[in-house]
């Protein structure tokens, strides 16, 4: 027996009363869910929709769907870990490493005019200046006509290793001599790139997966 499509749109406000409000973890969840109340009526017809689902949520154990939502969280993340030391990688090929290597020149010859406390000084308030404007932009396109786990998972956009990398930078940057404030400044640029290509990747397959999500 297969479920109208009112009955769908009832397990989606099922999933919605459950506490997943992520609308690509509800396609997967509304799927498996009608799967399995397909089943059950199959084996006893005189069993309703509601008794149905509720044997279906049942299958799901004591915690419901918690459990899923963790788990899908974390294979994002680990998802989402892996395309960004990927796209890091690539930087260390031609011609993408000559792009790094011309920022750590610029750097270099800024400080062969500026002092390097100073010439950290003004990166450090620049570099924070443009992770602001970064961050609006990020938070302006995670939003969404419905809410998507993939976009809004923790290391989606950042990592916990650009995160803490950034703050050790400038909370020393005034400790480093000219040749380390080079190579670490223009390694902190190289991986905020990095996480803004990732996210903009994750947002433009999301869009391919996910396009009602995105439609105003």
């Amino acid at each position: 027996m297969r479920l109208t499509e009112e009955q769908i749109q009832v397990l989606y406000q099922f999933t919605e009363k459950k506490l997943v409000h992520w609308y690509d973890l509800q396609i997967e969840l509304v799927d498996t869910l009608a799967s399995k109340i397909e089943e059950e009526m199959e084996k006893d017809p005189t069993l309703n929709f509601e008794s149905a689902l509720d044997q279906a949520y049942k299958s799901f154990g004591l915690f419901g769907f918690a459990e899923i939502v963790r788990e899908k969280q974390n294979a994002l993340e680990v998802s989402a870990r892996k395309i960004w030391w990927q796209e890091l990688k690539s930087f260390f090929r031609i011609p993408q490493v000559m792009l790094l290597g011309l920022i750590a020149f610029v750097m270099w010859q800024l400080t062969q005019f500026f002092e390097v406390e100073l010439l950290g000084l003004i990166f450090v308030i620049t570099y924070i200046a443009a992770s602001i404007v970064l961050l609006v932009y990020v938070f302006k396109k995670v939003k969404t006509k419905r809410k998507l786990l993939m976009l809004q998972s923790g290391h989606i956009y950042n990592s916990i290793f650009v995160f803490l990398y950034d703050i050790n930078l400038i909370a020393y940057y005034d400790r480093l001599n000219a040749i380390q404030f080079c190579i670490l400044a223009s390694l902190g640029i190289l991986f905020t790139i990095t996480s803004f290509k990732v996210f903009y990747g994750v947002r433009e397959k999301a869009k391919q997966m996910y396009p009602n999500a995105f439609a105003r």
